[in-house]
């Protein structure tokens, strides 16, 4: 018996170190909206106009950002009392049944009491867009939220501004290749004035004179929709 009370002490040694090691940390409940207030931060108005962009924004591109604002990081700390770490095991935690998030969406992490700001993104991103966010995130949320300033009032443009960088509009054919198109107009419109000359000699110039006017009003016209 005395031999075996050190033994069975040793492996519920083990068996606690292994269960210290696989602990689970708590996490917010994602909720079906992309903004979690649980501080009660945003006025209402705030909040709906958030969810709204958002909403219509992953509607367009399939891709998600979620905010969460929290009293205080503490209870979701454990032992590791790191914003940005917390930040990236909720963002684990709802990618697993959110694909769209896991794909390529991001976690926006504000705590109140401490003040703190943090944005872990899908690894999908490039570096450049990743710096580009953070940068954002740092200069137009995280310094004024240090100062005192309200996060109503930073949390809308801070999130346009993400939006933008990360995921920007897709522009649409013709401005795409905007300015294909105005060299092949003034090809055409060059092309018109020859044949108008050459077309001169047999129809007049009368007819020369009008073709020419119309290319030259053409022209104006395209230079005002500039």
């Amino acid at each position: 018996m005395h031999r075996i009370a050190p033994l069975l002490a040793l492996v519920l040694f083990f068996l606690s170190l292994r269960a210290g090691a696989q602990k689970k940390y708590l996490v917010p409940q994602p909720g079906e909206s992309h903004v979690l207030d649980q501080a009660k931060a945003l006025g209402q108005e705030v909040q709906e106009e958030l969810e709204e962009q958002l909403e219509r924004f992953s509607q367009r591109t399939g891709r998600v950002l979620k905010v969460v604002v929290v009293d205080s990081y503490g209870r979701y700390a454990g032992n590791h009392p790191n914003i940005w770490k917390i930040a990236k095991r909720i963002y684990a935690a709802w990618a697993e049944d959110d694909p769209d998030l896991a794909r390529n969406g991001g976690i926006l992490f504000i705590s109140m009491k401490e003040r703190e700001v943090s944005l872990f993104l899908s690894m999908a991103l490039t570096s450049a867009k990743q710096q580009r966010a953070q940068r954002i995130v740092r200069k137009s949320l995280a310094e004024p939220l240090t100062r005192g300033e309200a996060v109503e009032v930073l949390l809308g443009d801070t999130v346009k501004q993400l939006l933008d960088v990360l995921w920007p509009k897709k522009a649409g054919w013709f401005r795409s290749h905007r300015g294909l198109l105005q060299r092949s107009t003034l090809l055409a419109l060059v092309a018109l004035y020859f044949a108008s000359l050459l077309i001169s000699r047999r129809k007049g110039w009368a007819y020369s004179f009008t073709l020419w006017t119309l290319s030259l009003l053409t022209m104006i016209r395209r230079g005002k929709r500039r």
